[in-house]
């Protein structure tokens, strides 16, 4: 016999009784006729009779059920902090008729950082051995979206580096190569937000890099590029990864630009692709020496913004290309040495138009200059922060506007914020995790996520019986207690 749904609502209440004793309801009768048989009847009810059931950071919430038939109905809980319920939260999953709403670990807990990405508008970190990534998600590059990391894949693999693109992200784990996000031109084969093996793994990863629209990787000390080949950056282009050069030199890192790529191999930077402002001298497929071949001539890792490229030689910056707002000081295609060369250089970046190095544990942006983004506003370092956080720092990654460093084991972002990928925003380092969603607060000994004081939180429930689902209930307003 075919089911037949029968559906009724009744409008939220709300009861103002003596000073300090209140009764806030909002009660909804669903029933659902299966077969004949009443399937479900149930009613969200939060009553708050004495002060201690509502306090500043936790809300008791209790429902009641009449199901027919032994049927025992499933129940959803969310709150948010809007009475439309814009990106709400899930309280409660269950049987059960009552949730206490109170307090959840931080996201993610405390975790060891030990590399960063930043790209256009999402980040990634490698945290514990685990790929996190935040901000935007167009094309499943940061699965969730917004401010709160989310994990990349399974977690089986270990992760030791980490990419990320315009919009789509790569990583190393387990010496193997995934890519996820837009596979616009080859550069993250099969696309979306599954991390999908790179190559055959018949060789060993252990650096990657993201660019545009291409992505290359250094493997069994080669480099390997695969993507979008429109100016030679991805020598053949498409889904399968290509050897870059002779393959006689030694490689031990990477960059991928906007349209250009470049390598340090032997303790020399070659680069490839396009070279309209220098940042790839030669240009097409070839890898070329850049400078003279005494500077740099011991480099150890190299950097690509959209048109500049940057290298640490003999401990000190060097930077080339398009200069349009001090990010590589000279201009051109010549190497021009960043700083005064007094702290030893550990790490360097490049953004679309700033370059960011880590010198004496210390983060350091130049180039242009927005007022989200202290790059310095010109050729000159600016130390990044009060000179406490990050102070140790250990790596940095340049996004399009956006910035990221790890100190201590810890993460920090600053610069524009508008797809959640440096949560604050703004020229002060802001740590990233632990950190709690939107409509929390980290509680102030960072153990855990709370309800904010003083807050009015709206809650809905539904249920269902089986493949059937009641529509969400009337809305529940409650108001935290102020602070303490």
């Amino acid at each position: 016999m075919r089911a037949r749904t029968r559906l009724s609502l009744l409008a939220a209440t709300a009861l103002a009784l003596l000073p300090g004793l209140a009764v806030t309801s909002a009660s909804f009768t669903d029933q659902a006729v299966i077969d004949g048989n009443q399937a479900s009847t149930a009613t969200l009810t939060q009553e708050r009779p004495i002060a201690e059931e509502v306090t500043a950071t936790s809300i008791e919430l209790s429902w009641s059920a009449d199901p027919a038939g032994g049927l025992t109905p499933g129940y959803v809980v969310q709150r948010s902090l809007t009475t439309g319920f814009e990106d709400p939260a899930t309280v409660y999953e269950g049987d059960a008729t009552s949730v206490l709403d109170d307090e959840i670990p931080p996201v993610p807990p405390e975790l060891e950082v030990t590399a960063v990405a930043a790209g256009s508008f999402h980040s990634c970190a490698v945290a514990d051995s685990e790929v996190y990534c935040w901000g935007q998600n167009s094309n499943g590059e940061a699965p969730g979206g917004g401010m709160d990391p989310v994990p990349i894949g399974d977690g089986t693999a270990e992760a030791t580096a980490v990419a990320t693109g315009l919009s789509h992200s790569c990583a190393v784990a387990d010496s193997q190569v995934y890519c996820w996000g837009s596979n616009s031109g080859g550069r993250a084969p099969g696309g979306g937000v599954d991390p999908v093996p790179i190559g055959d793994g018949t060789a060993e990863a252990t650096a990657v890099a993201a660019g545009l629209s291409h992505s290359c990787a250094v493997a069994d000390s080669e480099v390997y590029c695969w993507g979008r080949n429109n100016y030679g950056q991805a020598p053949g282009g498409g889904v399968d990864p290509v050897p870059i050069g002779d393959g006689t030199a030694e490689a031990t890192a990477v960059a991928a630009g906007q349209l250009h790529s470049c390598a340090v191999a032997d303790g020399e930077v070659y680069c490839w692709g396009l070279t309209i402002n220098g940042q790839a001298p030669g240009g097409g497929v070839d890898p070329v020496p850049i400078g003279d071949g005494t500077a740099p001539v011991t480099a150890t890792a190299v950097a690509t913004g959209d048109n500049h490229s940057c290298a640490v030689a003999d401990g000190e910056v060097y930077c080339w290309g398009l200069n349009n707002g001090g990010q590589a000081p000279g201009g051109g295609v010549e190497p021009v040495p960043i700083g005064d060369g007094t702290a030893p250089v550990t790490a360097i970046t490049g953004g679309q138009w700033h370059s960011c190095a880590v010198a004496g544990g210390q983060a350091y942006c130049w180039g242009f200059y927005t007022e989200d983004e202290p790059a310095g506003d010109g050729t000159d370092p600016v130390p990044i922060g009060d000179g406490t956080a990050p102070v140790t720092a250990t790596a940095v990654a340049a996004g399009e506007s956006h910035s990221c460093a790890v100190a201590t084991g810890q993460m920090y972002c600053w610069g524009l914020d508008n797809h959640g990928q440096a949560p604050g925003g703004g020229a002060v380092p802001v740590s990233i995790g632990p950190w709690c969603p939107p409509d929390m607060v980290l509680a102030s000994d960072e153990s855990a996520c709370t309800l904010i004081p003083g807050t009015d939180y709206h809650y809905r429930v539904s249920h269902g019986i089986g493949s059937w689902t009641s529509p969400w209930s009337e809305a529940l307003t409650v108001t935290t207690e102020p602070a303490p």
